[in-house]
């Protein structure tokens, strides 16, 4: 009972094709004879009157969802016990999970940092801990993440440990068109997501890190396991 002029993909233009030849609905479409239908519509066509018979054609394109959590972590290449060299691995790590919300066209309206020792390592104290650093409005600019997870890891640090690891976690996050803004925040300028964009271009082109914050370090000796 469906009307050609109402199947998708059909209309109007190409029903005036059909209707001539007795073919004026979904049904007679359905049971036409597919070279004439082919002839009449092409294989765009033909494909809708296979699927009115029930044989798939139309495949759906499946696009991957953003990821609700963007996490970056990695052990040191040797134990660190100085809070500069702790923020050092921070900074680059929010740096690259910055990255990564920006490829996904994200932002985040927090990040959390943790740090921990070696549990297995026999005769040394232990200590882990995590905490999270509210931002004043959704954002993937690598300074504002920076100075966040700074933040966090200043309130959980404790010295006289030998940390083994240390990360973040980026977290609420949604995508950057239809993101919560505050009333009392500064919107985000322009000139720092063109700076972000570039950065972006220039790593993506010549290799991860090519630029970098400087408070990731410059040849840092804590560098990561690899």
């Amino acid at each position: 009972r469906v009307a050609l002029t109402d199947i998708w993909g059909i209309g109007r233009r190409l029903s005036a094709r059909l209707e001539p030849h007795g073919i004026r609905d979904a049904r007679a479409l359905k049971h036409a004879d597919r070279d004439f239908v082919r002839r009449k519509l092409g294989v765009p066509g033909l494909h809708i009157a296979l699927e009115l018979a029930g044989r798939p054609c139309l495949g759906l394109e499946e696009v991957p969802a953003p990821k609700k959590a963007i996490c970056s972590s990695r052990s040191f290449g040797r134990p660190v016990t100085r809070l500069a060299e702790l923020k050092e691995a921070v900074a680059s790590h929010a740096a690259r999970a910055a990255e990564k919300l920006r490829a996904q066209g994200s932002v985040a309206a927090g990040i959390l940092a943790f740090i921990q020792t070696n549990r297995f390592k026999e005769g040394e104290p232990q200590y882990a801990n995590a905490a999270n650093q509210a931002l004043p409005a959704p954002t993937a600019d690598t300074a504002a993440l920076i100075e966040a997870a700074h933040a966090a890891l200043e309130r959980i640090h404790r010295p006289g440990f030998s940390y083994k690891k240390v990360g973040v976690l980026l977290t609420g996050i949604e995508q950057e068109s239809g993101r919560q803004l505050s009333l009392l925040a500064p919107p985000a300028e322009a000139r720092r997501a063109r700076l972000m964009a570039a950065l972006d271009a220039v790593n993506a082109r010549w290799g991860r890190s090519s630029l970098a914050p400087a408070a990731a370090g410059i040849a840092p000796e804590w560098s990561m396991r690899r």
